[in-house]
């Protein structure tokens, strides 16, 4: 169970590989209660982003910013952790540019994800995939990790994908069915 944005009004939606991974059909329900079967259109192991397909039109597309979020600024985390539908939390961005070992998001990831956005919204099991807003209700960014404080000893320490990033990769995957990544190899 996950949470997803809707990214285009023909019935692109983002959400996270870490919740669709392997998976080629989904079950994509809507706020409005309704549900629909959705296709994974391609996946993103490097940046956790994934993209899924719903047979549907008109629906309506979130707003996404085009500009870096600013520490301090206000943050709204929306998903549907633990399975409670259409769940809010609010709090600041704390950080930009932050990394996340593997080894600290509680089996959420396999690798490290890096350049994400630091917030102490809450963001639990359930709310990856779903949204990360700023005050004018512009996605910000796509939640993605949480340290879990049993593990840390830390609270609301969340953390999700730039939406230019998200953007990015959404937009190759369905043009092209995968993202591709430049790096520099250097011994």
């Amino acid at each position: 169970i996950g949470s997803g944005v809707i990214y285009r009004s023909d019935g692109y939606i983002i959400t996270n590989n870490h919740l669709v991974e392997g998976s080629r059909n989904v079950e994509v329900a809507f706020a409005d209660g309704s549900t629909e079967k959705g296709q994974v259109v391609g996946t993103d192991p490097t940046t956790d982003i994934a993209v899924v397909k719903v047979d549907r039109t008109n629906l309506p597309a979130a707003s996404f910013a085009g500009t870096d979020p600013i520490v301090g600024q206000m943050a709204v985390a929306v998903g549907s952790p633990s399975g409670f539908e259409s769940t809010v939390t609010s709090g600041i961005v704390s950080g930009t540019g932050r990394e996340v070992p593997a080894e600290i998001t509680g089996g959420q990831q396999e690798s490290s994800l890096v350049d994400l956005i630091q917030t102490d919204a809450a963001i639990n099991p359930g709310n990856s995939g779903g949204a990360l807003a700023n005050r004018d209700g512009q996605v910000i960014g796509i939640n993605v990790a949480y340290l879990p404080p049993q593990q840390t000893g830390a609270e609301n320490i969340g953390f999700a994908i730039p939406s230019q990033a998200a953007t990015t990769v959404a937009d190759q995957i369905i043009d092209n069915g995968e993202a591709v990544h430049p790096y520099l190899g250097v011994y």
